[in-house]
């Protein structure tokens, strides 16, 4: 039987800062996306999927801590950008 993914068990940790972070290069070819906010952060991460810079007011998603998102068949293929609300918060970022 095929391992099951876990969004909870996703990669190393990103920083991700004030000043726009790219998490992930565009590819057409992704078939599994999934971010996941850590519990510790303090702030809110804006992220966008298609390579644009995210700002409070232009992003495609908003994760708080211990939020996550996942998308699959189809995942998003635009480069992933994010950029938190204040001071350095992690980001678990897993693509497939």
């Amino acid at each position: 039987m095929a391992e099951q993914f876990n969004p909870n068990e996703a990669s190393s940790p990103v920083s991700v800062t004030t000043g726009a972070t790219a998490l992930l290069v565009a590819n057409g070819n992704r078939t599994l996306l999934s971010l996941k906010a850590a519990a510790a952060n303090t702030a809110v991460i804006y992220v966008t999927l298609d390579g644009t810079t995210p700002t409070a007011g232009n992003h495609h998603i908003e994760l708080s801590p211990k939020e996550g998102v996942v998308y699959d068949s189809p995942a998003p293929g635009g480069a992933i950008l994010a950029l938190a609300a204040s001071g350095t918060q992690s980001l678990c970022v897993v693509e497939a």
